[in-house]
């Protein structure tokens, strides 16, 4: 488990709008690295950032630091590049994306809450790989490769303070060389989309066949 460290001044925040507010889907490139004068400094350990220092106009307003890592996969890239402000639970509050959110990483998410006054570490939820945002009707879509030729995508909505997921939708990007390297869970279709309960909502080959939502997430992600 995280072991999390918060402090915190009394410093009032205000809504942030994404740069791209009207668009109707979002990624992390959509999103500003520094709001309403705060920005994010991060400490590095080999490939991870520890610790972030969320800073206002200059001033320090919280530290988060975790033993196992606010995030992995940080290379070369600029700090500021693994700082992303998104109102992620669609409160008109900006919150925190740390992360290079790729495929196979591990990111975190901070969530801002009004009633402290801070920024809070969020524990339950998705593994934030590729996220994409839909303030529209409020999901948001995860997703990235789990193999050589599978790809797993997830819908989640939030619910209270959960984000709670009601749609999965794997993809086999070479059923031949898939199924024969796996005979034992052999797949009949490239794309099955199923619903909280597991199960099937639609299986095809053509992912023009699948709801509109979807061909347009897996079109970005």
């Amino acid at each position: 488990m995280k072991k999390i460290i918060l402090s915190l001044g009394f410093i009032a925040l205000t809504a942030v709008c994404a740069n791209a507010q009207n668009k109707p889907l979002q990624t992390l490139a959509d999103m500003p690295h520094t709001a309403n004068g705060m920005r994010v400094e991060l400490t590095k350990d080999g490939m991870m950032a520890t610790e972030a220092r969320i800073m206002k106009n200059g001033q320090l307003m919280q530290t988060v630091s975790s033993e196992d890592g606010l995030c992995t996969d940080w290379y070369e890239q600029d700090a500021q590049d693994l700082v992303h402000f998104v109102d992620i639970n669609y409160d008109g509050h900006p919150d925190l994306f740390i992360g290079v959110g790729g495929s196979r990483t591990a990111n975190s998410v901070l969530l801002w809450n009004p009633a402290t006054n801070r920024f809070e570490l969020m524990e339950d939820g998705p593994n934030w790989q590729n996220p994409v945002f839909s303030p529209q009707d409020k999901t948001v879509y995860t997703g990235g490769s789990n193999s050589a030729w599978e790809m797993f995508y997830a819908k989640s909505v939030w619910r209270g303070k959960k984000l709670v997921t009601v749609e999965t939708l794997e993809y086999v990007t070479n059923l031949n060389d898939y199924n024969r390297v796996f005979p034992e869970s052999r797949k009949s279709h490239a794309y099955t989309l199923k619903n909280a309960n597991d199960k099937v909502i639609k299986r095809t080959n053509n992912r023009k066949q699948l709801p509109g939502n979807w061909q347009k997430v897996i079109g970005i992600i």
